[in-house]
């Protein structure tokens, strides 16, 4: 009996090679399926920072005209009007990506600014807020885009590890074991019809003594 990698080149190995190859196939479609969706999903990442790309701009502005306030009222002015602005509440929690968690950022509760009475300090705190929404949602997207982007990696070294290496090994197995099998099934025929030539012989020679005695 053949054998390969140590198993005997027989039906039910040639079975069960099969079995596990159709589910490889089937994990190799869900991860292309994964890949495809986390390509989207890097894809949607880069362009939202794109957009976000004036977070730091924005930021240094809303810096400056508090600076400009500030000096336009005094610090200790400027302080006491800061002090009026209600606490902001930020949420993060984590969420699934096709199996991949990211941080999601939600403001639960965001400052109240209507109690700034001073319109220069209320407008500095008005755009320091805008910008520090806007580099909030630039966190946001940055770390997601690199948890996605280094599961993309891996994924995507599934996807070419099963392609190239895993898939044609165990279906050059495959090929291996039906062709020893055939080729057994051949000698077998072969071994069969020699067998059956030897006893129609042996029938012969017995028919040819019995009527050689008689």
């Amino acid at each position: 009996m053949s054998a390969i990698f140590g198993k005997a080149a027989t039906k039910g190995f040639l079975l069960r090679l099969k079995e596990q190859l159709s589910f490889i196939e089937r994990g190799l479609e869900i991860l292309k399926m994964k890949r495809d969706h986390l390509a989207g999903e890097v894809n949607r990442l880069l362009s939202e920072l794109e957009k976000l790309a004036e977070a730091d701009r924005k930021l240094m502005e809303a810096y400056e005209e508090a600076k400009k306030a500030m000096v336009t009222v005094g610090l200790d002015e400027f302080e006491s009007q800061a002090n009026c602005v209600t606490d902001m509440h930020v949420d993060v929690r984590a969420i699934s990506q096709m199996g991949v968690l990211v941080p999601e950022v939600r403001v639960a509760k965001g400052p109240d600014l209507t109690n700034i009475p001073n319109m220069a300090v209320h407008s500095a705190a008005k755009k320091l807020l805008e910008a520090f929404m806007l580099a909030l949602k630039k966190a946001e997207a940055e770390s997601q885009l690199e948890k996605i982007a280094y599961d993309l990696m891996v994924t995507n070294r599934k996807v070419n590890s099963l392609e190239k290496v895993v898939i044609p090994d165990l279906r050059s197995q495959i090929r291996y074991v039906e062709n020893r099998l055939e080729e057994e099934m051949i000698e077998e025929f072969f071994r069969v019809k020699k067998v059956r030539e030897k006893m129609r012989e042996l029938r012969r020679l017995l028919r040819r003594g019995q009527r050689g005695g008689g």
